[in-house]
């Protein structure tokens, strides 16, 4: 559904311009190889995290490989996807909460009613 206006970016675009020293008048020309279409997002993440993947890589250890937090968030790595074009819930197919602990038991209830109702999982 959104693959035809998704594109990956090597890292976190607004560090990638400062690390550039990239204006955003010149945003429109960035250096090549940074930034791919969907289809091609496994090249990009290739080239980025090649070192860091081998033969005893297991798939469960993946996501730890495209997401490395730091201490800071401007030390956190990461593949940057950017979705071109209006959202709603029903462009998703699966929303997870990361601390549900915090979240108010009236709102989950409503988030979660609001997602079945759009045949979106929750986890």
């Amino acid at each position: 559904m959104i693959a035809h206006r998704a594109t990956a970016f090597e890292e976190n675009s607004v560090l990638f311009m400062k690390h550039h020293d990239i204006k955003m008048a010149e945003s429109n020309s960035l250096p090549e190889g940074y930034r791919a279409t969907w289809e091609n997002r496994a090249r990009l993440c290739v080239a980025k995290l090649s070192r860091r993947i081998d033969n005893s890589t297991k798939p469960e250890e993946y996501s730890a490989v495209l997401l490395r937090q730091g201490t800071t968030s401007e030390q956190d790595e990461f593949v940057e996807v950017h979705i071109w074009g209006p959202m709603t819930v029903r462009t998703m197919e699966e929303v997870t909460l990361t601390q549900r602990k915090s979240v108010n038991r009236a709102i989950l209830k409503t988030i979660r009613t609001k997602l079945e109702q759009a045949n979106v999982r929750l986890s």
